[in-house]
């Protein structure tokens, strides 16, 4: 099928995220079992859903598509956890011209998916050198919606994957294909897809075929997750500090501590279960280093794709957020940066509606920040629970109680938060 039309299947708007009444954002995805001929599972295909809500269109244009995919492949690292979406199996995602050419950033981990080129794509000379590098890489790739095309055959030999169509009106159609997938690309795995009934899963059985989808095995699942909306403007200011080589840590952590949300996707980007690293993290500051330039650089680029809209909760939620956790660092001088993070870790977890703990699941932070945040233990967290009374959040502790160092860091800490939210809004 064309991508417009899968456009119509699996999404009708160029977000995936949407606007909540309480300021925060719910992403959205979907993902589609793929099967062995024993109807084993295999793999998850994801699947752009748009949010409800959102303004709904179709994907036409390529930057439409651009935007799509940089949803899936942000959301996936940094919304939810890849582990969890995958089970531990292969990721199938498709990727648009931009990210085979290398034109827009893939993300670290994502060597673990299956990547699909998808049937509108010209295999041209940039294409195939994209297709070659990405497999010098490490990744995987598949030929999405093979139909037998002539200007699709030199694509074949590059691929692990091929995926084809089950059309109900033209069933011969699929044997041919298979005979000739078999012989130009003999290494690589048949996926044939829309499979409806047992019929089908039968024919393919018959036809040899290794891998099998559609609405017959299983239908598309949504994911949903609440989070923090992330500032384009922010974003594209850290894409041009990252590639500037003249730029200070200090400033590209600025840019990364005034945004919540994209403080958030950067602790959980360090954080990923795709993400080859076992160090706990106690700040923004170390996620930062632990990902290095380059991918802090694809997130801010798929951040920038990837917009939700703005509203005035939103920046309600934002001043909030950033508010607490500036004053958490104000409170703690001999170590700001993990007071900032365990600040910003007990504001979010109250905005999006879960529990501290059940918030850091998903983020493979240090204990000591751990304890802060879910226990008020340690220096940290002592400042953490004085400055929650005094925004009257601590249950039976009075804000006319809080001393003068608290009080101090609580207003300067606001008027600096609400300044940097209005400079984002605007």
């Amino acid at each position: 099928m064309t991508t417009t039309q899968r456009a119509e299947t699996t999404a009708r708007s160029t977000h995936g995220a949407g606007a909540t009444p309480d300021g925060t954002v719910l992403v959205v995805v979907a993902r589609q079992a793929i099967f062995t001929s024993d109807l084993d599972l295999f793999a998850h295909e994801l699947l752009f859903r748009a949010a409800e809500g959102s303004q709904t269109s179709e994907l036409t244009t390529a930057a439409e598509h651009d935007a799509a995919t940089s949803h899936i492949l942000s959301a996936t690292f940094t919304d939810f956890d890849p582990q969890e979406i995958s089970g531990g199996l292969p990721l199938f995602v498709n990727l648009t011209r931009s990210f085979v050419v290398g034109d827009l950033p893939l993300l670290t981990g994502a060597e673990r998916m299956v990547l699909e080129v998808t049937e509108d794509i010209p295999i041209d000379d940039a294409v195939l050198a994209g297709m070659h590098r990405l497999r010098d890489e490490g990744y995987a790739l598949a030929l999405d919606d093979f139909e037998g095309e002539e200007w699709r055959l030199p694509a074949l030999p590059l691929v692990q994957y091929v995926k084809l169509v089950l059309d109900p009106d033209r069933r011969e159609r699929v044997a041919e294909l298979v005979e000739l997938v078999r012989r130009e690309a003999p290494e690589a795995k048949i996926v044939v897809e829309r499979l409806e009934t047992d019929d089908d899963v039968e024919l393919c059985r018959s036809l040899g075929v290794d891998l099998f989808q559609g609405f017959g095995l299983e239908r598309p699942q949504t994911l949903t997750a609440k989070t923090l909306q992330s500032s384009q403007l922010v974003a594209l200011q850290l894409i041009a500090a990252l590639t500037n080589p003249e730029t200070h840590l200090r400033e590209v952590e600025r840019l990364v501590e005034n945004d919540p949300g994209l403080s958030m996707r950067v602790l959980r980007a360090a954080s990923s279960s795709m993400v080859a690293s076992t160090t706990k993290v106690s700040s923004v500051r170390q996620a930062m280093v632990l990902l290095g330039p380059k991918p802090l650089t694809s997130w801010a680029t798929l951040t920038a794709l990837s917009p939700t809209g703005s509203s005035s909760q939103q920046r309600v939620v934002m001043t909030h957020v950033l508010h607490r956790a500036s004053a958490c660092s104000l409170m703690v001088p001999s170590d700001p940066h993990t007071a900032y993070t365990a600040g910003l870790l007990s504001a979010t977890a109250e905005v999006v509606g879960v529990s501290p703990a059940e918030l850091l699941a998903d983020v493979n932070v240090a204990e000591d920040v751990r304890a802060a945040v879910v226990e008020h233990r340690g220096v940290v967290g002592q400042a953490l629970k004085a400055l929650m009374a005094c925004e009257g959040r601590v249950p039976g502790q009075q804000i006319d109680g809080v001393d003068d160092r608290t009080a101090t860091a609580y207003l300067q800490a606001l008027k600096e938060a609400m300044d940097i939210a209005a400079s984002l809004a605007g």
